[in-house]
């Protein structure tokens, strides 16, 4: 049993895996600094404990490095499991022509070799999180770059502090039509 964990700037997603088969997952929104936001996170790795789920190992990827280190300290923690961190002791096996490869987040470098043995090349890969990136691997199977622009929350989140009238709307399920007809189902 592996268990991975993806930290992303917003949400943490926690898998175990059993080979290649998903046998339990879970969310819990990214550690800030400081105590906020940890004790959903110890909560579910208390949880973990409890099932003992037989966890050999673990792998994590990380965007945010304050919420990476809090992480590792808790895992080690709760579970006591040998835990190894993408771009530090595991290095993505893709060719990278960023201009500065380091500038390049570890999450976007496995999603698009993840894509690349999944779907087969060239493939665009998106996805859809505190940002919205967009990774393009080409004929040969090198990452060549991308795109990032707002996600969907911060969008939100702009059109209401940054206009008049536009009200706070949670996102929720799109209205049924295309077309708005209230400024909420517009927006959403």
């Amino acid at each position: 049993m592996v268990l991975t964990i993806d930290i992303g700037n917003t949400m943490m997603a926690l898998v175990i895996w059993k080979g290649k088969r998903i046998i339990w997952r879970n969310f819990a929104p990214t550690p800030s600094k400081g105590q906020k936001n940890i004790q959903k996170f110890v909560f579910v790795l208390k949880e973990m404990k409890e099932k003992d789920f037989g966890i050999v190992s673990g792998i994590v990827c990380s965007v945010v490095p304050h919420a990476l280190k809090r992480v590792v300290r808790e895992v080690q923690k709760y579970l006591n499991i040998p835990l190894r961190v993408i771009g530090k002791d595991i290095i993505v096996p893709i060719k990278n022509n960023y201009r500065n490869p380091l500038q390049v987040g570890q999450d976007r470098l496995v999603g698009a070799y993840a894509a690349k043995c999944l779907y087969g090349i060239p493939t665009i890969i998106i996805d859809f999180g505190t940002a919205i990136t967009f990774d393009c691997v080409s004929s040969k199977g090198a990452y060549e770059g991308g795109i990032i622009v707002p996600g969907i929350r911060l969008t939100m989140e702009s059109l209401f502090q940054k206009t008049a009238l536009l009200p706070s709307v949670d996102i929720i399920k799109p209205p049924r039509r295309l077309i708005g007809k209230s400024t909420e189902e517009s927006m959403l």
